[in-house]
């Protein structure tokens, strides 16, 4: 377990750290990414819109092609009108998991940008890659 501390340093979050597993590697790799796993299970606790606004501002600084940042976050916690609408899109094995998380958020992208000293905008092929860098 790794004590994660919030804004406030007397709070705490507690996350599990991934178990070494026996998965073995083609190719020399890091055991942080052979032993990563997907998480689908959650507690009840709730997350503040303070919480989340701090994850969105560390990925702000996430690089992009040409700082263009291209991403936007829609995203509803647990207990909003706004959860069930974010819930129905996903299959049902997900929708399974998914709705015992303190927030849904989704992840988009622009697919143009407008470069600096240009002024039409332009097809960016890393807007999905520079998305997922955030």
């Amino acid at each position: 377990m790794l004590n994660v501390p919030r804004r406030n340093e007397r709070d705490t979050v507690t996350v599990q750290t991934s178990q070494r597993t026996n998965r073995v590697a083609d190719h020399p790799a890091e055991r942080i990414f052979v032993d990563r796993w997907s998480p689908r299970g959650f507690s009840q606790e709730q997350i503040t819109e303070g919480e989340l606004r701090t994850l969105f501002e560390a990925a702000r600084w996430a690089p992009s092609a040409y700082n263009s940042q291209p991403w936007r976050f829609l995203y509803a916690l647990r207990g909003e009108a706004d959860f069930d609408t974010f819930l129905a899109p996903l299959i049902e094995f997900n929708r399974g998991w998914a709705q015992r998380a303190a927030a849904l958020i989704y992840l988009l992208s622009r697919k143009e940008f407008t470069p600096l000293g240009k002024t039409e905008a332009q097809f960016s092929r890393t807007h999905s890659f520079d998305a997922g860098a955030a």
